[in-house]
């Protein structure tokens, strides 16, 4: 079914259905010359996406598009963000620090036990990131860059330090897509660390499984569910380590060339 195809939308499924195309597999097999001359108005980047996707999904092999820069720095710090939308908190700030020098990697949390402690977090959150010198921040998608932004504007931070972080951060969520093209239907985090191999302590973990926690939490406080929260943001972390890491160690593949037609 064409919507396992990543990232197609209804629109784009009925314009395929149009001229023929109703499978992964017919997709695949498809030329992309006649899919151009089929679908005048759509990008050809857009029409070699669909195609490389439907032809990795069939065959279970990844592509690599390209070989993904990341900058030479001395430390490489990963960032995840836990958050309860009933409650309009975001009550984890997780950090992993990576010394390239030394190979050293320190996992650092700022945490929230309630709304009012939001600005308590975001102060020490800028007391980090004030100390940090020769970095690069890597999150995965568009959250944690999100609520920056509204920290900043909520509870205010220097410009000097809101430049710093935005000109210091890396999305390898975009980086991801940009350089493969990888055999799911889904790009988010746990899909793709778990398709590289990277395992969660708790499997069945997920963000709606740490928002019942820190509820759990606040209600009981007990010791034991802390630790399982923190322990999923860490895992987190290090799963979007893991993807960088990942990444850096592809290289183009032999099939690059029909990207370029």
């Amino acid at each position: 079914e064409l919507s396992l195809i990543f990232r197609i939308s209804q629109s784009d499924q009925r314009r395929l259905y149009d001229i023929g195309i109703k499978t992964v597999g017919q997709l695949a097999e498809s030329d992309v010359d006649y899919l151009q001359a089929k679908l005048e108005d759509w990008p050809f980047d857009k029409i070699v996406r669909f195609n490389n996707q439907a032809k990795v999904l069939l065959s279970q092999e990844p592509l690599t598009l390209k070989k993904p820069n990341f900058p030479n720095v001395r430390y490489e710090v990963y960032f995840d963000i836990e958050s309860d939308p009933t409650k309009d908190i975001h009550y984890l700030l997780g950090v992993l620090v990576k010394d390239i020098k030394s190979g050293s990697k320190e996992y650092k949390y700022f945490f929230a036990r309630n709304k009012e402690e939001e600005s308590l977090i975001w102060k020490n959150f800028l007391d980090f990131l004030v100390e940090l010198d020769d970095f690069v921040i890597y999150h995965y998608a568009y959250l944690e860059r999100l609520v920056f932004d509204i920290f900043s504007l909520k509870y205010g931070a220097p410009s000097s330090l809101v430049s710093k972080f935005k000109e210091n951060t890396l999305d390898l969520y975009n980086q991801t897509v940009e350089s493969v093209i990888l055999p799911l239907y889904f790009y988010s985090l746990k899909d793709v660390a778990g398709y590289i191999g990277y395992k969660w302590d708790d499997p069945e973990a997920g963000g709606a499984e740490s928002v019942v926690w820190y509820n759990e939490w606040l209600e009981k406080k007990e010791p034991g569910v802390f630790k399982k929260i923190l322990k999923y943001n860490e895992d987190d972390v290090r799963a979007t380590m893991a993807i960088k890491e990942w990444l850096e160690g592809q290289k183009p593949s032999k099939r690059r060339e029909k990207l370029e037609e």
